[in-house]
């Protein structure tokens, strides 16, 4: 797998859950745990959920009530208020949650 970002940790692990023999290929010497964040919707949290994830994510998530779309000058363009854990509710894993959390 090249690149140790989300999509390839992702699909490292689950060509492993498949039974692959997996390396993965970061150009990077060493997983930094600045700079990233996620948000994703209940239908990513299901994906993840399906990976047998569930552990992983549950430690290092925030549920967001509601989230913001800003033009590049900081105005807002958009909000979006969240009803439910189980209705278009976004929730935010830092990185460095998710690595100190695996």
């Amino acid at each position: 797998m090249i690149g140790a970002g989300v999509a390839g940790l992702a699909t490292a692990h689950a060509l492993e859950e498949l039974g692959y023999d997996v390396r993965v290929l970061e150009r990077d010497a060493e997983l930094r745990a600045e700079g990233a964040g996620l948000t994703l919707w209940p239908n990513a949290m299901q994906a993840l959920s399906s990976l047998g994830l569930d552990d992983v994510t549950s430690a290092c998530i925030r549920v967001l009530r509601e989230a913001a779309t800003l033009a590049p000058d900081g105005s807002v363009l958009a909000m979006v208020a969240h009803r439910s854990r189980s209705h278009s509710l976004a929730v935010s894993m830092s990185a460095s949650a998710a690595l100190s959390a695996s």
